[in-house]
């Protein structure tokens, strides 16, 4: 099989590739720099030149695949303008991804992660409200429900997420 994977030079990101390239799939992985592309070639794979915010690069890595593993997401979370920002930008990649692969039964792998964010933590028994704009409250534990619907909307592709978090002690899990 032939995966399209964003991130695939990160923590997480490369060990899915070597873990792919281990069970003998193809994989194509978004490559930002020189030095990320030297890393993916060095991996065993190919790269994709581009960013998350080069849509048209993204459709055409999804075209070529056979599933896509979405995993990148901006550095910058210096401020919750730069986060509102990467978030923008995931939401737009998500949706140029899954708009690429309406239809074709391919896969679609995303993972999200929650940046910590000041706030209360919320439970099911005390929810907090997620219509306001994202970094407000500071939910850990269900936020994750909220980051595939900024990305897919009411898209009737949307898949069906399940949101799972490492747990702390004290910290809910969805």
């Amino acid at each position: 099989m032939r995966v399209f994977v964003t991130g695939g030079t990160g923590l997480i990101g490369s060990a899915v590739v070597a873990e792919l390239l281990g069970n003998g799939h193809t994989v194509l992985a978004l490559a930002r720099s020189d030095a990320s592309a030297l890393a993916v070639e060095g991996a065993g794979a190919e790269p994709v030149r581009g960013a998350l915010a080069d849509l048209d690069v993204l459709r055409a890595g999804a075209a070529r695949a056979d599933g896509v593993i979405h995993l990148a997401f901006a550095n910058d979370f210096s401020s919750p303008e730069a986060l509102a920002e990467a978030v923008a930008e995931e939401s737009a990649a998500l949706g140029v991804l899954g708009e690429a692969l309406v239809g074709s039964e391919r896969p679609f792998v995303t993972v999200s992660g929650t940046p910590h964010m000041p706030g209360r933590v919320s439970t099911e028994a005390d929810p907090l409200s997620f219509d306001g704009p994202v970094g407000g409250g500071g939910a850990r534990s269900r936020r994750c429900w909220t980051w595939p619907r900024a990305g897919f909307g009411a898209r009737p592709y949307a898949c069906r997420g399940r949101c799972t978090t490492r747990a702390r002690a004290g910290s809910p899990v969805c």
